[in-house]
């Protein structure tokens, strides 16, 4: 399988003018048999969240790669367990280390992991997940999901983080291109009210057929500074991925 990933981050108003840094982060892992791609949204109230986001997405990755094709052998109560008690039990340990709540590491969790024939996606707050298929037709896998107010999230730190921690799972198909947002480029991409997408994301989608990822990766950055700022004002990443076999 040939795996193409392209991804980008942008820094919302609100932190510019504070000159921060971007608050969310998307890594990756491909290998010719299976890839993991992973977004994470670091909490804006929480003190160390760009380290958070960056070591809940980081170490993520590490894990779900490490299990490799194995993953897809576990349920999904045993995938949730192996993740995030790995997670609450070194964020715990960097808490102790800066003599803090762990809560300081808040940040949220999607992931999308397949092996070419397989996918398993999973959604922890209110990131996005979901594909576009050979008709042009947008499905979402994983909605947001949010607290009692509608600027509350959950996070991997946070209590019962197990039980919403979503999974699911689904035949992978190279004819799909799917996708992770974080929840600024939801509000950029995707109306509520609607349920709909918007075209930026078909064209977005679309570029992975015709050029390289990094150019992708150029003219996806490009296009959401200029285009999201009117539409949010927090930071904001997107990841898009295709397979195909050969």
């Amino acid at each position: 399988m040939k795996w193409k990933v392209a991804r980008a981050t942008m820094i919302g108003r609100t932190h510019q003018m504070t000159n921060t840094k971007c608050q969310d982060f998307i890594c990756q892992q491909p290998s010719d048999d299976f890839i993991c791609v992973v977004a994470a949204d670091g909490s804006g109230s929480a003190m160390y969240s760009l380290e958070g986001a960056h070591f809940v997405a980081e170490e993520t990755r590490d894990i779900l790669f490490e299990r490799g094709d194995t993953l897809f052998e576990l349920n999904d109560d045993e995938i949730r367990h192996v993740i995030l008690q790995n997670l609450d039990e070194k964020l715990r340990k960097m808490a102790n280390e800066r003599g803090c709540p762990v809560d300081e590491f808040a940040s949220t969790l999607s992931f999308f992991a397949s092996n070419g024939n397989d996918f398993i996606v999973g959604n922890l707050g209110d990131g996005l997940i979901g594909y576009k298929d050979s008709t042009g037709a947008f499905c979402t896998l994983l909605n947001q999901e949010r607290g009692k107010y509608a600027n509350v999230s959950y996070f991997v730190t946070g209590d019962n983080s197990k039980g919403h921690l979503r999974i699911k799972r689904g035949s992978f198909s190279t004819s799909h291109v799917y996708f992770i947002m974080t929840d600024g480029t939801v509000e950029c991409l995707y109306n509520k009210r609607t349920r709909s997408y918007a075209n930026a994301l078909s064209v977005y989608c679309g570029l992975l057929d015709k050029y390289e990822h990094m150019q992708i990766n150029n003219a996806l950055t490009t296009s959401m500074y200029k285009l999201f700022p009117s539409r949010t004002n927090d930071d904001c990443a997107l990841a898009i991925i295709m397979g195909k076999n050969g």
